[in-house]
């Protein structure tokens, strides 16, 4: 009897107006009573002029809350209905009324949970740990919802910018196409995938280099905005306008990182793990590079300067002869001097501009271990009008590698075979000692000492010039090879 009492005076209070007030009588200017007001109207039915507990007021709160938010769902819930039957009248056959009365279901479904979760806390008092918890799991709700917007900002960004760089090099005559395209990573980072890649290098007006890869995977971390992370899977196959050979490469790792736009960017590094290149056609398949690791960076320094660095790890070149079939490890930095600010343009053109801007490539650095064998060398290469490399590096010889230039400088190509022998005998398997860019040495069972913070020329080495002249490398007076024009 209670229960029906409290329900009688809880709809009294919600719906105040008597016959009177009912009446035309009543104007706009009449106000419905506040919470509170409400919460003395509630107690004064059910307990008369005795004086209200605490826990009476909070349990007469508690109803009329309830009470209020369950007359605002059914007036959504009735504007709904009312919607969907007259939408259904004027168009009884088509699928929209359908969708109308789904809409009205789901409005009424996700409302539900959303109403008791945001009226919970009013529920309760200040001291109560319950509101606390609340707070927090709305602090939740809106911290989900602001990183979820900072993820699609984020692929958005980033979705932008690789377009961006893929238009700036389609100008220049480099295309990209993926066979499939698709964008995922969230919550942590953004993440562009390419199938069946395929890129168009026009590398003159009548040379294009054509490669294809398996797939190639782009990250960027929502923590390092500007960071651009790439996988590429092998096999990769490059061919070039006019050859009929390729080359296939494979390798457990090919990581690509680029710090600023791609476009533009600040650094670009590359490493390269246990690589395979082989060059086939012909009905021949011939190893052309096989390594441990290569490591490449270029940065962009103060002025029109790029510094770069390469690092390659028990790396060998099977077609150069005895000694480059061996195993080695090299170090080289240098700088590339008087570069201009990126431009949609041919690589012909770029370095045909480089050179006529007296472009110079300095070597700071050069360093080859074999063993016991070393050799360091610093100079400046330069491209000649035709497009040939051209320059000078002086070299220190220290070990087998300085009888082997004695052996250059002494007999010239007739001393091919005693060459030969001297690499056999000296250039064996031993391991050596090797790093990674900008990191310490670390040891791999050398026993020869750290030769690196030897002095370059000391007693016993041997200082030779190494002369480019016209693509042609010399060794004193004996030809050592040719490089063929870059343009």
């Amino acid at each position: 009897m209670a229960k029906r009492d409290s329900i009688k005076a809880l709809e009294a209070i919600l719906s105040p107006e008597d016959d009177e007030l009912a009446s035309a009588e009543r104007t706009r200017e009449d106000s419905l009573p506040g919470l509170d007001a409400r919460i003395d109207l509630f107690l004064r039915a059910m307990h008369g002029t005795e004086a209200a507990s605490t826990e009476q007021r909070e349990n007469a709160r508690i109803r009329i809350i309830d009470a209020m938010a369950a007359d605002f769902v059914g007036e959504a819930h009735a504007f709904f209905e009312q919607d969907t039957h007259d939408v259904a009248a004027v168009a009884p056959t088509r699928p929209a009324a359908a969708g109308t009365a789904r809409a009205s279901s789901t409005f009424t479904s996700l409302w539900e949970p959303l109403r008791e979760a945001l009226l919970w806390p009013l529920t309760l008092s200040a001291g109560q740990p319950m509101r606390l918890a609340a707070v927090a799991c709305a602090a939740v709700l809106v911290m989900g919802g602001g990183w979820t917007a900072t993820w699609f900002y984020a692929a958005h960004r980033t979705e932008t910018a690789i377009a961006s760089w893929i238009d700036s090099e389609a100008k220049a005559g480099r295309d990209y196409s993926c066979g499939s395209r698709s964008v995922g990573g969230f919550p942590l980072h953004v993440e562009v995938s390419c199938t069946a890649l395929e890129a168009r290098l026009a590398m003159s007006e009548h040379s294009t280099m054509v490669i294809s890869a398996n797939s190639l995977r782009t990250v960027a971390s929502i923590f390092s905005p500007g960071t651009y992370v790439t996988e590429i899977s092998g096999p990769v196959s490059i061919t070039n306008s006019g050859q009929s050979a390729s080359l296939v490469g494979n390798w457990s790792l090919a990581q690509l990182t680029v710090r600023g736009q791609p476009a533009n960017p600040r650094q670009v590094s590359m490493v390269l793990d246990n690589p395979q290149i082989n060059r086939v056609g012909n009905g021949s398949d011939r190893p052309v590079l096989a390594g441990g690791q290569i490591e490449l960076t270029a940065s962009a320094r103060a002025g029109s300067a790029i510094n770069i660095a390469a690092h390659a790890v028990d790396v060998s070149i099977p077609d150069g002869g005895a000694i480059t079939s061996r195993p080695f490890v090299a170090d080289i930095s240098g700088v590339l001097h008087d570069i201009d600010a990126p431009t949609p343009q041919l690589w012909s053109e770029r370095l045909r501009d480089w050179q006529s801007r007296g472009g110079r490539l300095e070597v700071a650095q050069a360093r080859i271990q074999q063993g016991d064998a070393l050799a360091t060398g610093a100079g400046q290469l330069r491209l000649s009008g035709d497009g040939l490399v051209e320059g000078t590096l002086h070299v220190n010889t220290s070990g087998p590698y300085q009888q082997l230039a004695q052996s250059y400088i002494r007999n010239g190509n007739s001393g091919a075979r005693e060459r030969e022998q001297l690499a056999l005998s000296f250039l064996g398997d031993r391991k050596i000692r090797t790093r990674s860019l900008g990191g310490p040495l670390s040891d791999r069972g050398a026993d020869t000492g750290d030769v690196r913070h030897q002095p370059a020329k000391q007693a016993g080495n041997l200082e030779i010039p190494i002369r480019i002249v016209d693509g042609t490398v010399y060794l004193g007076s004996t030809g050592l090879g040719e490089i063929p024009p870059l343009f």
